[in-house]
């Protein structure tokens, strides 16, 4: 299975801000040097610039994701692509089949059991082995999905975290290059690096919400093989 754009497409790609545009290029920012005509005492206070408040970047440790269900739905899409057509019942059908059962049947441990025994009239090579097997892809299948996002993820740190990270580094050279504007220098460099802790934690809680709605797709995975593993003799 390729790579899939719409994973990136809905959550880990969004427009830059306008008012973000020329943070992302130091040299529209950065003013050509002037001579210094004017007194020490009155440059300085000529300079004076307020400093803008740097938001205190988030522990990644500390986040805890949040299940996206949109994403959740993009996931579970996976599953229907793969379904096995061939066989005739696999593990999404079996699934499918029971869900629908919830509003004749609440008690969960019948509506394992009778779908599994109504889907073996009609296919009588349905076992509960095979079940788990295609249960197992379907975790497969997801796992994949969490590789490609987390790659994802790494770019989008290259490209909005390393880059700002070097533009920082090129400013604070300028900074001693040009004594006279180090107070405009300083000025945005601040700025950068409060869009670059912006983004590091948006990237972080974009990356535990991801996390966490994978894992809640696993360990529902993993809980049906345990009711099919109980429920179905």
């Amino acid at each position: 299975m390729g790579k899939k754009n719409w994973l990136r497409n809905l959550i880990f790609v969004d427009a830059e801000p306008d008012a973000n545009k020329n943070i992302n290029n130091p040299k529209e920012n950065i003013p050509t040097a002037k001579p210094i005509t004017e007194s020490p005492a009155k440059s300085a206070a000529t300079n004076q610039v307020s400093m803008p408040k740097i938001e205190k970047q988030i522990d990644p440790e500390t986040i805890i994701g949040k299940v996206d269900k949109a994403l959740a739905s993009k996931l579970y899409s996976v599953f229907d692509e793969q379904s096995d057509e061939g066989t005739g019942i696999d593990f999404i059908k079996f699934k499918k089949a029971t869900d629908s059962l919830k509003n004749i049947q609440p008690e969960e441990k019948i509506r394992y059991a009778s779908t599994f025994l109504t889907l073996k009239v009609t296919n009588p090579a349905l076992t509960k082995e095979y079940l788990i097997q295609t249960l197992e892809k379907c975790i497969g299948l997801i796992e994949q999905e969490r590789k490609v996002g987390m790659e994802q993820l790494k770019g989008l740190r290259s490209k909005d975290i390393d880059k700002k990270n070097a533009e920082i580094e090129d400013a604070r050279i300028n900074v001693e290059r040009m004594k006279a504007e180090i107070q405009r220098l300083s000025k945005f460099i601040a700025e950068t690096e409060m869009v670059l802790v912006a983004k590091q934690n948006e990237i972080a809680i974009k990356e535990a919400n991801f996390n966490a709605t994978i894992d809640q797709i696993i360990n529902q995975l993993k809980n049906d093989r345990t009711k099919i593993e109980t429920y179905i003799q």
